[in-house]
């Protein structure tokens, strides 16, 4: 595939992303966190966007447990650092929640409260709007 000088990348197109830092479940919701393309955004038969570009989201929900209610952890991507430019991007959501059961003293199943995604980890993320580079 050749690298496209200017493209633009269609709503729907799915972006996968390897997170840089730690991403904890208690993490404040605005905060920032620094991804790379895990693998190259394509437009018109070309790399658009090659892989290893650096991608920023944030966490949009930090996760919530209160009583027997519980909320996942929610993070957004919110732009692409494409030769030092940065690039605004729209998509939708990413949902996290701790399903590594843990049992109490007297055997009871729950479920862990805290967890972090590290370094390395893939998320998935789909363009809700189309991007022109």
């Amino acid at each position: 595939m050749q690298v496209a000088k200017a493209a633009t990348i269609p709503a729907g197109t799915i972006i996968l992303v390897r997170t840089e830092k730690n991403i904890y479940s208690g993490d404040s919701a605005g905060r920032r966190f620094e991804t790379r393309l895990a693998r190259p955004l394509a437009a018109q038969g070309s790399v658009a966007v090659p892989s290893g570009t650096t991608a920023w989201g944030k966490v949009k929900s930090p996760r919530v447990s209160v009583g027997s209610t519980t909320r996942p952890l929610t993070l957004r991507l919110t732009e692409l650092v494409i030769h030092g430019k940065t690039v605004p991007i729209k998509t939708d959501d990413f949902e996290a929640s701790n399903t590594s059961p843990w049992y109490t003293a007297r055997g009871v199943h729950v479920t862990a409260g805290r967890f972090l995604m590290p370094p390395g980890t893939i998320l998935q993320f789909r363009l809700t709007e189309a991007v022109s580079l």
